[in-house]
């Protein structure tokens, strides 16, 4: 084996795997990140398979909470759901070709409007006009 050869001048791992840097590129970490939301291939369906798996989920979370009353627990969760739309959110406006053009679509307002519900406790009140809380059931009950 040539001195150019070796798993270390290539990039290789033993067992044939290319080496990931850890110190990637911004250009070189936003078209892997492009790849994911865009790309054909294996790796890129899989990722938005479980985007969509996380979806489901989120609403599944939404349904289910606002049925019982608000808890550091509940409110611990709408925290990291939130943040991790936040993530996908800004992931998805980085790899965009057209970001002020996101602006123009529903669907983005909508994002932001999750986000800003999701991470309304973070700020101590809860806005959750997605969800109900246990306090405006209660008062609502009450009048009736």
């Amino acid at each position: 084996m040539a001195p150019d050869d070796s798993p270390a001048a290539v990039g290789a791992e033993p067992g044939g795997r290319a080496a990931r840097s850890v110190a990637m590129s911004p250009e070189l970490w936003k078209d892997n990140l492009r790849q994911l939301y865009e790309g054909e291939t294996l790796r890129s369906v899989r990722f938005r398979y479980t985007l969509l798996v996380l979806d489901v989920v989120t609403v599944l979370f939404i349904v289910a909470t606002s049925f019982v009353p608000r808890t550091r627990i509940i409110e611990a969760l709408d925290v990291m759901f939130g943040l991790w739309i936040l993530a996908d959110f800004s992931a998805r406006l980085l790899v965009s070709r057209e970001r002020l053009r996101e602006f123009t679509r529903v669907s983005t307002w909508t994002d932001i409007v999750v986000i800003i519900s999701f991470l309304a406790p973070f700020s101590g009140e809860a806005c959750g006009f997605l969800q109900s809380t246990g306090d405006s059931q209660a008062s609502s009950q009450s009048l009736v």
